[in-house]
């Protein structure tokens, strides 16, 4: 994990100077701020390992030479974007929580997002028209996402949900007036986005199975004719369809296909690239796992048996 081990310390300066910054929070709400930027942050042990949205800068830093206390700036800023969306995600997925306070928690983590890159970009700044860009592509896939078609029609669609990311590449490529870069640096980070959001989705099929959640995995699943279910399939039912079918492999190859979006640019981020082949890796290595199975069963169900009760033992 070159690609997180090269900044660790900016990391852990980052969320040490987030930490920090949560004393302006309202007394009443500074010790729910703290527990959930816990939930986050890249050193706990059961966090949750929101990588692109903090290293986002450095990796995309790295072929242009910005100076790293602007990108430290960049990722702080980031940080509390990432922490508006995610609290905005638990009031639209649990309605167990207290949703008054994580809405006014939201608000001030996005505020103060805001005001880093206030002192990075003035009021007439092409960053806050992509700022705005990015926030309405975010709202309208959060409204959209059970629109399945979307993600077989365009695979790459499924980043938009995660388009706020990128006020971290853009803040970077503006920082250096690197403006005409723009289209395509954005269109390689969605590629990674894209692919991420696969990966999860292919972890997190049956749970999202189970609460009818939006999963790109699922949906291509079910836009096969042959698994065109009329009632809600069961797990047992998308099992059976990734061992007796190539969706699997479809699905990585769909994953792979971004690759290019990446290979285009001049100056590449390598770590940028390389989180991203290690995503694919792993998409790779679980599709394979049917294969294999798919293969065992054409040699006959005495041999499909053997391999699962004697090999494995």
């Amino acid at each position: 994990m070159e690609w997180f081990d090269a900044y660790r310390e900016d990391v852990a300066w980052v969320f040490s100077e987030a930490e920090s910054r949560l004393s302006n929070f309202p007394a009443s709400l500074q010790a729910d701020a703290a527990r959930q930027l816990q939930q986050y942050h890249p050193f706990q042990e059961k966090s949750h390992k929101n990588y692109i949205c903090y290293l986002l800068p450095f990796w995309m830093g790295q072929p242009f030479s910005i100076e790293n206390r602007i990108l430290r700036q960049i990722s702080l800023a980031n940080v509390f974007l990432m922490m508006h969306l995610v609290t905005q995600d638990d009031v639209m997925d649990d309605s167990s929580v207290d949703r008054t306070r994580l809405l006014a928690l939201s608000h001030l983590f996005a505020t103060a997002s805001v005001s880093e890159y206030q002192q990075l970009f003035d009021s007439n700044s092409l960053f806050w028209d992509m700022y705005a860009q990015y926030a309405t592509q975010w709202a309208d896939a959060v409204c959209m996402e059970q629109q399945a078609s979307s993600f077989v029609q365009n695979p790459i669609s499924i980043a938009a949900k995660a388009a706020p990311v990128k006020c971290a590449s853009t803040a970077v490529l503006l920082v250096q007036q690197n403006e005409s870069l723009l289209p395509l640096y954005s269109r390689a980070v969605d590629a990674v986005l894209a692919a991420l959001q696969m990966a999860d989705d292919w972890a997190d099929w049956r749970e999202d199975l189970q609460l009818q959640n939006a999963n790109s995995l699922l949906a291509l699943i079910r836009s096969e004719p042959a698994y065109s279910y009329s009632l809600p399939p069961s797990p047992e039912h998308i099992h059976r369809a990734l061992c007796l079918s190539s969706i699997s492999e479809h699905f990585v190859q769909i994953a792979e296909a971004f690759e290019s979006d990446l290979q285009e640019l001049e100056r590449k981020p390598n770590h940028l690239i390389a989180f991203y082949h290690a995503l694919v890796t792993d998409l790779r290595k679980g599709a394979n796992t049917y294969t294999l199975q798919r293969e065992k069963m054409k040699l006959g169900g005495f041999s499909y048996w053997l391999s699962k009760n004697i090999v494995n033992t």
